[in-house]
């Protein structure tokens, strides 16, 4: 009979951010800063789910892939002519 590598009940994703064994590790401010400046936790520290929040990022993704479109505003040069040809009209 072969030898099974794969018990019943191990998890098939480790998460060090949710071991109760490396919460030491991740108290450090470094670290801390860190996973925030990446995304992994928010401000009051918690564990930012991805699976969770996935149809958010989604949605955020593909605001920031049709942004280039979005609301453009005219530059302050267009702007400022736009004002002075209007000046003195009488309405």
């Amino acid at each position: 009979m072969p030898w099974d590598s794969s018990p019943a009940g191990i998890k098939k994703e480790y998460n060090a951010l949710t071991d109760p064994n490396m919460r030491h590790y991740f108290e450090n401010r470094s670290v801390q800063k860190h996973l925030y400046n990446t995304g992994q936790i928010d401000r009051a520290g918690r564990v930012i789910d991805l699976e969770r929040n996935k149809s958010k990022f989604h949605i955020i993704e593909q605001e920031f892939k049709a942004g280039s479109g979005v609301a453009t505003f005219p530059r302050r040069a267009s702007r400022t002519a736009f004002a002075s040809s209007h000046v003195g009209r009488n309405r």
